[in-house]
């Protein structure tokens, strides 16, 4: 008896655990660019320099636009309390950026004399996210929920429009490492609206180990690999909580 007590009252604690997680669906929308700092000091080659007997192209100036994209997924969220919670997810996030790149070029092998070509290149990037984030709700009459947390994405999928190079398919890290931060409201106990914002903590390109081969306006240009930052993504969000 007293066995059958003490599997009951365990059969009930776990019940009213799981009775704390809450699965859903959500989709949303993408604003997502590349922050991509200084990047003409830190990839500036000797002007009048010669790889290959090819010229030498520096980047003089870079700058990134934000670029829309859409996401969508799954999550659960756990509550530890009314006040402490924490959500699990997992989206296709679609990432990336509208680039501006202005290079120099010397207007023949060893010579210092330059001129510049202006090209914009847009790069979709598409990750499967997983963020694990904590929740706060501060309100007790208000379901407000502040999220904080890492995401950890893994690239399925690249596109490049833009100057043609031969070295896109080895561009871009397969891993991105993120920030988020976000708030979210639900309504009715089931209507979940939310906006956040991923910093990203590592360079989406890897780091210059190799040099890029450029055509334009028929001639064959050789740069440097450029890194060009982490995304940082705005996203906002709908979902249904079950």
């Amino acid at each position: 008896m007293k066995k059958l007590i003490v599997m009951m009252l365990l059969l009930a604690t776990g019940l009213g655990a799981a009775a704390q997680i809450r699965f859903g669906i959500k989709a949303g929308m993408n604003a997502s660019q590349f922050m991509t700092g200084d990047i003409a000091d830190n990839n500036n080659p000797n002007l009048g320099g010669q790889i290959l007997d090819k010229p030498m192209a520096a980047i003089s100036s870079a700058s990134s636009a934000t670029i829309p994209g859409f996401m969508f997924g799954g999550f659960a969220n756990y509550s530890f309390s009314r006040v402490l919670g924490v959500q699990a997810e997992l989206l296709f996030s679609q990432q990336g950026a509208d680039m501006t790149y202005e290079l120099s070029l010397p207007s023949t092998p060893h010579s210092y004399d330059r001129y510049y070509y202006r090209w914009r290149e847009q790069i979709r990037l598409n990750y499967i996210n997983l963020p694990v984030l904590l929740e706060v709700k501060p309100f007790k009459n208000i379901p407000l929920g502040l999220l904080a947390g890492p995401q950890i994405g893994y690239l399925v999928h690249s596109s490049y429009e833009g100057v043609k190079t031969s070295d896109d398919v080895i561009m871009y890290r397969k891993l991105d490492v993120a920030a988020v931060l976000g708030i979210q409201y639900t309504a009715c106990d089931h209507l979940v609206v939310g906006i956040r914002y991923n910093a990203g903590l590592n360079d989406v390109v890897r780091s210059s180990t190799y040099f890029k081969h450029y055509t334009i306006d028929n001639n064959e240009l050789i740069y440097p690999d450029d890194p060009r930052g982490g995304t940082h993504v705005l996203q906002l969000s709908v979902g249904w909580r079950f």
